[in-house]
């Protein structure tokens, strides 16, 4: 933690079930009401099952990096409304939320906005890229629907679907692509720098 190993073990059957692992939690918990945010980075688990990914069965310290880069332009299509200002990525390039300060809004069918990223670098053995989203209802208690975009290349990919109701104060939500929409192979470092991401209202 912090770059201080607090806890290690080894030869330790994490098998709790004869059945094997079917969910792992990352959870924070407190004796109090009051609860306190946590992060984590470069979490890796993998079965050694299915032919996904077969490299990782030899998966060892800090062999895989999670990289991530936040939206630092704007492009087209750009049809969200926008809380203040005039560029729609500076509403939403925070790495934590800021609630209700900033962000953009549709009710419309089929608007969507999408922006650019920074350039992450020179990366080989790239395994994903996922889109990430933070979202609640402005007014009202009706649900209302979304999903996110990916663009690359020549191919605009959308996301599933996601449900946005009263129950939920800001809903996250993540798609992740193994592959490149537009070739249908392994990302490069140069596609990733070229993606745009965003959001439709459906």
């Amino acid at each position: 933690m912090n770059g201080t190993n607090v806890a290690s073990d080894t030869n330790v059957d994490t098998r709790f079930f004869s059945a094997g692992i079917t969910r792992v939690d990352f959870t924070n918990a407190s004796t109090t009401s009051t609860q306190t945010g946590f992060w984590l980075t470069d979490i890796v688990i993998f079965d050694e099952t299915g032919s996904d990914l077969v490299a990782g069965v030899d998966w060892l310290g800090e062999q895989y990096h999670v990289y991530q880069t936040l939206p630092t332009g704007d492009t087209t299509p750009e049809d969200w409304g926008l809380s203040v200002g005039l560029d729609s990525f500076a509403l939403i390039d925070e790495i934590n939320h800021d609630d209700n300060t900033s962000y953009i809004e549709s009710s419309t069918t089929a608007q969507k906005t999408r922006c650019t990223y920074a350039n992450t670098g020179a990366e080989t053995g790239i395994i994903g890229v996922s889109i990430n989203t933070t979202a609640a209802l402005d007014t009202g208690t009706t649900a209302e629907t979304y999903r996110s975009l990916i663009h690359e290349g020549t191919t605009e990919t959308a996301g599933a679907t996601i449900t946005i109701d009263a129950s939920a104060t800001w809903k996250q939500s993540t798609d992740l692509y193994e592959t490149n929409p537009d070739t249908g192979l392994p990302w490069t470092a140069a596609e990733i720098d070229g993606i745009s991401g965003g959001v439709e209202y459906v």
